[in-house]
């Protein structure tokens, strides 16, 4: 399957194998970092350095949190929509 995200800045090209998949969290939880927003998109990355080094180039703040990373699952990473919404960049874990 092949998607493309575009925006006036950049144009990111995503292919992915896998399914989707909706996860619920709690009421109360603070994984979105805004109890205003209760929702995220989680985008599969085969190269996050190389795209985490594209989004600063075009003036993009990308988050990182140490806590975020799971050797078990990947690396995470996130950007925001302009409403504030978090984007998660995810980079499975080699298999």
């Amino acid at each position: 399957m092949l998607e493309r995200l575009q925006s006036s800045r950049l144009c990111l090209k995503l292919i992915s194998k896998r399914f989707n998949v909706f996860e619920p969290f709690s009421e109360d939880t603070d994984y979105f970092g805004n109890p205003d927003k209760q929702w995220m998109l989680n985008l599969w990355i085969q190269d996050l350095d190389g795209l985490i080094a594209k989004l600063q180039a075009a003036d993009i703040a990308v988050e990182i949190r140490e806590e975020w990373q799971e050797p078990a699952n990947g690396r995470f990473a996130r950007i925001y929509d302009p409403e504030g919404t978090p984007i998660e960049l995810w980079e499975p874990a080699p298999a």
